[in-house]
């Protein structure tokens, strides 16, 4: 959690499979603002019932 909240949005991501492939570029940087706030409201959560239901109900 503590990459996705603070790590990629400036980092450069390559596809394992096929390194021409940087798939950080498929996302805008309002698309990662929005994982990474995501990302920061699941690292402050208690436990895991928090994070894997948090928004849906």
């Amino acid at each position: 959690m503590e990459y996705l909240t603070e790590g990629f949005l400036e980092d450069i991501v390559t596809d394992p499979a096929n390194p021409q492939n940087m798939i950080l570029d498929l996302l805008t940087f309002n698309e990662k603002k929005a994982v990474a706030a995501a990302a920061k409201i699941a690292r402050n959560q208690a436990d895991w019932n928090n994070i894997l239901w948090w928004g849906i109900f």
